[in-house]
């Protein structure tokens, strides 16, 4: 068995011929191969075995030689002599497959660069910058079918199957990066996988590796973009309200009745530990609208009463009473308590307003 006699007229067995790669001869006296060795299997020479394991297999050499089950990393159609080595790109350590679609791809983030492959530890990591997809034999491909360069807004380290985004606050404005950048100071970087930084917007401030711009608080107010650091947010002006966080600019003016010193939170301020320059105006002055200090009552001015002298600058009440012999008229300046002389006629009128009064009874 596992020969043949393809001439006639031989004369000894050692016309015979061993059976050919690909076939096998099951039985002595045969003029040809019994038929193709089943697939899945090898067959290199004098097989006895459609399916044959093992048989004349030199286990001290490193060739394929002998007749036996498909060695992992190869494939072996129906009728072959010699294993078929999975392709670069592939590899596979199972025995007896039996066509190349068998053969698996080489895993994302590896590359396999050799033919007949069949132990992982022979793979090795895609190069840092590039995208290895499965089945590829490259350590940096960029044909975009088994793998391409880090695209912009990710990163790839060494080894990588799919890019990673770069997390927000970090940026990558080139193609093949390994690693993020931080956004840098006075510019915001909002979403995963950003390209370029935006610049901090007004009212707000933005330090090194910002995601989201830090909001000047309620009082405060910054008109420029791209502020560094919360220095730039600035107390509100004097004489006007920033309500709320993230003002560029007052709301308004602070209500009459009120004054604001700077860092008013409102229309209606209220003084705070902050804010201690704040809130209603005192007794003895007057605000108007947008009043950036309380402003003294002048000399002479009181409410609408007569017979009072106001004697100083900011008074909540009159000095006193004018004296006897004088007269204070509402709604005058008046700062001395003899501000005007009562008329002598006046004193002569007296006796006869009296007489009058009486017969009106």
């Amino acid at each position: 068995m596992g020969t043949y006699g393809p001439k006639p007229g031989a004369t000894g067995e050692s016309e015979c011929e061993p059976c050919p790669a690909g076939m096998f001869c099951s039985s002595p006296g045969l003029s040809q191969p019994t038929g193709p060795c089943l697939q899945g299997y090898y067959c290199t020479r004098g097989a006895v075995s459609r399916a044959p394991i093992k048989h004349r297999v030199d286990a001290a050499s490193f060739l394929l030689t002998g007749n036996d089950i498909c060695p992992p990393g190869h494939y072996c159609p129906n009728g072959t002599g010699y294993p078929v080595p999975c392709l670069p790109g592939s590899f596979s350590a199972s025995l007896g497959l039996k066509s190349q679609r068998e053969c698996q791809p080489c895993p994302a983030g590896l590359y396999c660069s050799q033919s007949g492959m069949s132990d992982p530890s022979q793979m090795e990591p895609c190069n840092e910058g590039y995208v290895c997809l499965e089945g590829n034999s490259a350590p940096c491909p960029h044909d975009g079918i088994h793998g391409y360069r880090c695209p912009k807004g990710f990163y790839c380290p060494e080894g990588t199957g799919l890019e990673i985004p770069c997390e927000p606050g970090m940026f990558s404005p080139m193609l093949g990066a390994s690693a993020c950048l931080p956004c840098p100071a006075g510019t915001a970087c909002r979403h995963a996988a950003t390209v370029e930084p935006v610049s901090c917007p007004r009212g707000h401030h933005c330090p090194p590796q910002t995601a989201i711009p830090l909001p000047c608080p309620a009082g405060t107010m910054n008109r420029l973009e791209g502020a560094v650091s919360s220095s730039a947010c600035k107390l509100c002006p004097v004489g006007r309200f920033c309500r709320g966080n993230a003002n560029w600019e007052p709301d308004g003016l602070c209500s009459a009745g009120y004054y604001c010193e700077g860092g008013a939170t409102d229309a209606v301020p209220r003084s705070t530990p902050e804010y201690p320059r704040s809130g209603p105006c005192p007794s003895g002055h007057y605000c108007p609208e947008g009043t950036l200090v309380p402003v003294a009552c002048p000399v002479g001015t009181l409410n609408n009463a007569t017979g009072f002298f106001c004697a100083s600058v900011g008074l909540s009440s009159p000095t006193g009473p004018c004296a006897a012999g004088f007269y204070c008229p509402a709604n005058f300046s008046s700062f001395s308590p003899t501000a005007f002389v009562c008329p002598k006629v006046l004193w002569f009128l007296v006796p006869v307003l009296m007489a009058l009064s009486l017969l009106r009874m």
